[in-house]
């Protein structure tokens, strides 16, 4: 049986926040909320969080873009997994899953 650790997080804006749903309504808001279908209060997607957290964590370990190749930080692939753009040759599937869950 695997063990697994989680942890809860208070997330708190410090600035002004806007996770858009990508709906469009053509009204005075650009883009919707995002909303939980249950409560329809706001949420943050999971999706969101993690290539917001990426993002800025890839600023602090930045992948090595020589020799045209894209080779992401072992810590942010251990993390998140392989960067869309990054390219393992000679295997078959080119992405690594993360081993973090959000």
């Amino acid at each position: 049986m695997s063990h697994y650790q989680t942890d809860l997080y208070l997330i708190t804006c410090l600035t002004n926040l806007h996770a858009g749903s990508g709906d469009e309504n053509y009204g005075i808001v650009d883009k919707t909320v995002q909303r939980d279908p249950a409560s329809s209060m706001p949420v943050i997607h999971a999706s969101s969080l993690k290539g917001a957290m990426r993002e800025f964590i890839e600023g602090l370990h930045p992948p090595d873009q020589s020799n045209g190749n894209w080779i992401t930080d072992p810590l942010v692939k251990h993390i998140f997994g392989t960067h869309p753009k990054e390219k393992n040759p000679g295997t078959q599937n080119a992405s690594e899953q993360g081993h973090y869950r959000f």
